[in-house]
């Protein structure tokens, strides 16, 4: 029977299928584990499906989820489950059960309507999606107009899930050749083509040249050309002809005839002339030239090269000895590789030894826990039986008896002969056994140092009365506190039924995000009652996580959500000064963080003010030079106008300046009262200034020449860094650096841009056309504080805002009663907390601290 040969030609609809098929499993797959990881945390995930474990377990015997699924969800050491070894298919059954998502109105098996787009129903889509494209499909081919349509909707929805960085890889997919093996032949190809044009375009240059000699003759003097016949010319020199003849090349020692018919074998060449000349012409017409005996001449470029080839033999030796050496060195460390991967294997193979010998250790513990609460359960079960058969017994005996006796009867028996005494009733023990609450507690931490790491098992048993449902938490701490604040709130470990109980036993692990570094450790204190009492101080404004834990169970309503109020500041004073300490336009001001003095910078009145930490004026460099020689200052110090200053970390005054417009220069005045010119050959045109606090004190500069932000040496030798924002040709007015981020304003774009430590570019804080509080119209100065608000002279909209280093919003320093016409930069000076903001209005020169 003939059968069909089935045709595999690949076809533009075939590569439209495989393009499908990547978009859904490598793009959509990484957006839905975003996803994922964006409601449960990695470094929580094992925690999550311990919890959600027998809700898992229902799906698997359902078959929703498989045997190999259910092994990445449930490894042999837990704390490694990862998502990124979770499936599209195992993704979006976590997603529909163990996060809380409610279902789409469609459902999650159908695809939803176009309108709606909330995340339940993109995850709906590209689980529709995956299986419409290929798990369901008949043929692996798409023509043009259903690619197009699928594109564009599973590229919505992919934008929509991960945000707008999965646009570029989405798009790039789209465009790119889906064999690199045939994408690099063809650019071998182009490669090749290209040099071959070049080598073509080269000789036709040479032969053009050669063309336009033949056509010049007088551009060679003493040269001439006469064509014969094909393939034989004649080369002429006055008196002398040489036959250049295809036979005449083939003989190497024929002579060379002159006009005269002389023959002579000497080789002689004019140098000048770069022809073989006769013995008479050499003496007439090539009597003055410099000549040379060919002979002697190629005798000695023969020697040259063979110099040259018995170097080049000695180097291919040394090569081909190089390359045994490194086939060897190889060798050697593939082995090494193979010996190492063998050693991966013995020691994880003895890692998992021992943590199942632990395991059976900790059964035979836990075994014993159960046999021992076991026999105290039936012993006390025992001797309750016994009690109520002991009672059943002589009730039963007095029963009769009642029965048996009346009347006068009843009054002649004595109380001592009924079976049943009150006194018997109260000694009657009614208590029963409680078992103790069973947790086993763990956790695995990798320590590290200098050169090793080691994975470290920490696990415990806990016997315990404390019910951890009965567990109370009370107080402040977990409501809304304020930034600033020290907040508190106590935990109670209580027994089933409700009373005050103490365990030394008891475990009680509380994580709070958002708090100082020294205080994550120890803020937990035991009372040694069964009370433990938590204080913390939040570092920055917004929400926090408070997750409580005892004995390893969560409490109830764990974790909890608090709202920490952001740090509000209230007007302390007003500087403006007198005389020689008036300010006149202060542009920038720097505070020496050791020794408090603040240095001003006056734009228009050309100087630098110098104050110690209590405001009280030192003195003054720089100044108009006619003012200063009338005061007796001969030596007049002229700086031009400052523009930004700050103090380095030796004390001495760093500062850019005017002196001619649109040619800024940064200079130094020294401590020692030397004034240096030029600080750093890296600068171009520099703007502003600022000194780190750490990191031995680099310079950070705002560069208006090449429109880049420049971290120098503290001695302005070394460019160590220069980066700018992308797609942005504007200049950074200010620039601050904390906590490992650069906050850099940018007047014309209306916004702080910031950057981390190795310059990228993260995100904007603030842009104009934003709801009202939030926008930003030509932001100068900025500065960060210690509870982690990033203060903006919003110098547009005439006010101060404060921002958290995410960006978002907080509140506005600056209302109606205060009123700053022109705020143009901002400090932070004391210990973080105190807030220095300068107006450079026409009329108010002044300086405003907040507290």
């Amino acid at each position: 029977m003939a059968h069909a040969v089935p045709t595999v030609t690949s076809t533009n609809e075939t590569t439209n299928f495989a393009r499908l098929c990547r978009l859904l499993v490598d793009v959509a797959t990484q957006a839905l584990r975003d996803t994922f990881d964006s409601i449960h945390s990695s470094n929580d995930l094992h925690k999550v499906l311990s919890a959600n474990c027998s809700t898992l377990k229902d799906l698997k015997s359902k078959r929703i989820i498989n045997p190999i699924q259910w092994g990445k969800l449930f490894p042999p050491i837990p704390t490694t489950v990862s998502s990124r070894d979770f499936d599209t298919t195992l993704l979006v059954v976590l997603l529909r059960n163990i996060c809380g998502l409610a279902p789409p109105t469609s459902g999650w098996d159908n695809l939803p309507v176009a309108e709606d787009r909330s995340l339940e129903a993109d995850i709906a889509r590209l689980k529709y999606f995956r299986n419409e494209v290929f798990a369901h499909a008949e043929t692996a081919s798409v023509d043009d107009v259903t690619f197009n349509t699928y594109w564009r909707d599973i590229r919505e929805t992919v934008v929509r899930l991960g945000g707008n960085t999965y646009q570029a890889a989405v798009d790039r997919l789209k465009d790119e050749c889906m064999d690199p093996r045939v994408q690099e032949h063809y650019r071998t190809l182009l490669m090749e083509w290209k040099r071959d044009d070049d080598n073509l375009k080269e000789q036709i240059d040479e032969i053009m040249k050669k063309l336009k000699a033949l056509e010049n003759p007088k551009e060679r003097p003493g040269r001439k050309f006469i064509h014969l016949a094909q393939g034989c010319s004649i080369v002429q020199c006055d008196n002398t002809t040489v036959d250049r003849s295809e036979g005449a090349s083939a003989k190497k020692d024929r002579p060379i005839m002159c006009k005269e018919k002389y023959h002579y074998n000497e080789r002689v060449q004019c140098v000048e002339c770069e022809v073989p000349i006769c013995h008479k012409c050499a003496q007439t017409r090539h009597n003055q030239h410099l000549k040379e005996d060919i002979q002697q001449v190629a005798e000695e470029i023969k020697s040259q090269r063979r110099e040259i080839l018995a170097k080049a033999e000695e180097q291919i030796s040394i090569i081909e000895a190089n390359i045994k050496e490194q086939n060897r060195l190889m060798q050697i460390s593939e082995q090494e590789v193979v010996d190492a991967k063998n050693m991966v294997a013995t020691s994880v193979e003895c890692f998992v030894q021992r943590l199942r010998e632990h395991e059976v250790k900790t059964r035979e513990k836990l075994n014993s826990i159960n046999k021992t609460q076991q026999r105290e359960h039936q012993k006390r079960l025992e001797e309750l039986q016994s009690s109520a058969s002991r009672l059943k017994s002589a009730i039963d005996k007095d029963k009769d008896l009642l029965q048996q006796r009346g009347g006068i009867e009843i009054l002649e028996i004595e109380n001592k002969d009924f079976n049943v005494q009150e006194e018997e009733l109260n000694d009657v023990r009614m208590e029963i056994y409680k078992a103790r609450h069973v947790d086993y507690v763990w956790n695995y931490r990798t320590s590290k140092d200098a050169k090793t790491s080691r994975h470290i098992l920490e696990d415990q048993i806990i016997v315990t009365r404390t019910d951890v449902s009965q567990t109370t938490v009370e107080g402040r701490g977990l409501g809304e506190i304020e930034l600033e604040a020290t907040a508190e709130f106590i935990i109670t470990t209580r027994d089933s039924e409700g009373r005050k109980v103490y365990d030394k036993d008891d475990r009680v692990d509380v994580v709070i995000t958002c708090i100082k570094p020294e205080n994550s450790k120890d803020i937990v204190e035991d009372c040694k009652d069964g009370t433990y009492i938590v204080r913390y101080s939040p570092i920055s404004a917004g929400s926090l996580r408070v997750a409580i834990e005892v004995n390893g169970r969560p409490l109830t309503a764990s974790p909890w959500l608090v709202q920490v109020t952001p740090h509000r500041y209230k007007d302390v004073d007003r500087f403006c000064g007198k005389g020689l300490s008036a300010f006149v336009f202060p542009w920038s001001v720097a505070v020496n963080e050791r020794t408090g003095q603040m240095a001003i910078a006056g734009y228009s009145s050309k100087r630098i003010q110098l104050f110690d930490k209590e405001w009280k004026y030192e003195k003054t460099i720089g100044g108009d030079c006619e003012f200063q020689r009338q005061r007796g200052l001969p030596n007049a110090l002229d700086i031009g106008h400052p523009i930004s200053v700050a103090f380095l970390r030796n004390d001495d005054i760093v500062f850019s300046r005017e002196r001619i417009a649109h040619k800024e220069q940064m200079s130094v005045f020294t401590a020692q009262g030397e004034f240096i010119n030029r600080f750093s050959d890296h600068l171009v045109r520099p703007l502003s200034v600022f000194v780190k606090t750490e990191d031995d004190g680099q310079v950070i500069v705002s560069d208006v020449g090449d429109k880049k932000i420049k971290v120098l040496s503290p001695d302005g030798k070394d460019l160590l860094q220069s980066f700018s924002p992308p797609d942005c040709q504007e200049t950074a007015e200010f620039i601050v650096y904390h906590n490992r981020l650069f906050f850099a304003s940018y007047q014309r774009e209306h916004c702080v841009k910031v950057f981390n430590n190795e310059g990228t570019y993260l995100y904007d804080i603030g842009r104009a056309g934003v709801p009202v509080g939030q926008e930003l119209r030509n932001p100068v100065g900025v500065a960060v504080d210690k509870f982690n608000q990033v203060i903006i002279c919003d110098n547009g909209n005439y006010r101060v805002q404060a921002f958290t280093v995410e960006g978002h919003f907080l509140y506005s320093i600056t209302d109606e009663m205060h009123m700053i016409e022109s705020p143009w930069f901002a400090a932070v000076i004391g210990d973080g907390d105190k807030l220095l903001v300068t107006d450079v209005a026409v009329g108010a020169h002044c300086i405003y601290v907040f507290k």
